[in-house]
């Protein structure tokens, strides 16, 4: 399964132990919009994405591609320096999810 970057919200959220309803209060929108968001079905502006790493302690460069450019691709080194990409940033997600969950354990202390 490709990572999207809505599936990778929802991911960080989860890792941070975080409800949906906290975390759109925070960010001064509704929980359902949120919802809408982590499942693709609205779009994401940049405003909100910035507020959303903030709010999740991430780079936003996690979020500099797009999942249909594997699609687009002309030859067989773009598709896989595009894959090899996609999966540096499915690794990166599973150490700051990894951060996450010390830093969780460390303030539940």
């Amino acid at each position: 399964m490709r990572m999207t970057k809505y599936r990778l919200l929802r991911l960080l959220r989860e890792s941070l132990g975080r409800k949906q309803t906290q975390v759109a209060e925070n960010l001064g929108i509704s929980a359902c919009y949120l919802s809408l968001i982590e499942s693709g079905k609205k779009e994401l502006t940049a405003e909100l994405l910035d507020a959303l790493c903030e709010e999740y302690n991430v780079p936003s460069y996690l979020f500099s591609w797009n999942e249909k450019d594997l699609d687009r691709t002309a030859t067989r080194k773009e598709r896989s320096l595009l894959k090899r990409m996609n999966e540096y940033l499915d690794e990166l997600l599973l150490l700051i999810m990894k951060r996450n969950e010390r830093h969780e354990a460390k303030s539940s202390v």
